[in-house]
Order: structure tokens, then C-alpha cells, then sequence
């Protein structure tokens, strides 16, 4: 594969998610990466090999090779450089969901420059889904696994939000009138 390949905003999308699984897992190989972030070998070994050589990871064992598997370890300490996104959170879960194909909320949380929560990803995803944003590609299994989403309407780059609504409703006549924001 060329560095292209690798340079593509999904292969951007999931270096992000196999980081964020290097540092739980702390010392892996590159099988355990590639089975954990789900990518190839190939991608891990290539995303692999660059976070070694900006020291984000270290080389742990150097058995011959065929001996065994290589394993590297998260340097402690080493943070990334803080993207300065001028987005939002809510921006940035939407940009990532757009990005991605199927997609767990810790998948996006992993992917937003702005410190967002697994939950707070899990929120927006289930209002996004009572919109019909997302569909529901695999359901969760609570405590084994998280629901798996898949993006069912783009309408675009700028995010839906949830919005509270001061509006009049009337029973008599059945209708919805928007209340200006200026009403008292």
C-alpha cells in the first residue's frame, strides 16, 4: 500500500481509534492492534511504526524474527499536540460520525479533538438516532458490547443539534405555533 492510502481522512479516522486502543491496552503487538481497532495488519504495523518513531510508543521485546511476536508499549506521559479545532463538540461527534462508515460512540469520542466522553457521544448518538441521522447496524449488548451505528442521513457539514422549542400548542384547534424568542 502506498502512504497515500494512509493519509485518506477514514485511515485518519481509524489511526485515531487504534491509538485510543494502544493506550488502553498499553503493550501490544501488532496483531492485538490490528484485532482490537479492527484494520489490517498492514495499517497496524504502519501506524505502528510511525508512533515509534514520533515516541509516542517503544519497542518492548526484539525477538529474532519468527520467534515471536514484537511488542511496544504507550511511552508514559506522551500526550499528542493539542489540535487547536475551533469546533464544538457537538461539531466535532458530527464530523467524526460523517467520516466514519459504522461506528461505536467511543469510536467517535476517540476521533474529537475537544475531551469528549464516551457517554456524551452515546447521548448525541441517541438523538441523532430519534432524528433519524442513524440506523442501528448492531444492537448493544449491555456490558459486553456498545450499539454499532451507521450514518442514514448526511444533510451536510454542519452538525444537528437538539434544540428546545418554546412553542403554543392548541388542543381545540390541533396546531403548533413557534412562540418568537423574544415572547415572555
Amino acid at each position: 500500500m502506498s502512504k497515500a492510502t494512509f493519509d485518506s481522512p477514514a485511515s485518519k479516522a481509524k489511526e485515531a481509534i487504534a491509538w485510543a486502543i494502544a493506550q488502553k491496552l498499553r503493550t501490544f503487538s501488532y496483531a492485538a492492534l490490528a484485532s482490537e481497532a479492527k484494520i489490517t495488519l498492514v495499517h497496524a504495523t504502519h501506524v505502528t511504526r510511525a508512533w515509534v518513531a514520533e515516541g509516542r510508543v517503544r519497542k518492548v521485546s526484539d525477538l529474532p524474527r519468527g520467534a515471536g511476536r514484537l511488542q511496544f508499549q504507550v511511552v508514559a506521559g506522551f500526550t499528542l499536540p493539542v489540535d487547536r479545532d475551533s469546533r464544538d463538540a457537538i461539531d466535532q461527534m458530527w464530523g467524526a460520525i460523517r467520516k466514519l462508515g459504522s461506528f461505536r460512540p467511543t469510536d467517535v469520542a476517540a476521533l474529537c479533538a475537544i475531551g469528549v466522553s464516551p457517554e456524551q457521544a452515546q447521548a448525541y448518538c441517541r438523538v441523532l438516532l430519534e432524528g433519524g441521522y442513524l440506523r442501528v447496524e448492531k444492537t448493544a449488548v449491555p456490558g459486553v458490547r456498545e450499539a454499532i451505528y451507521r450514518l442514514a442521513r448526511n444533510s451536510g457539514p454542519r452538525a444537528p443539534r437538539q434544540k428546545r422549542v418554546r412553542a403554543i400548542i392548541d388542543p381545540n384547534a390541533g396546531t403548533v405555533t413557534p412562540m418568537s424568542e423574544g415572547a415572555a
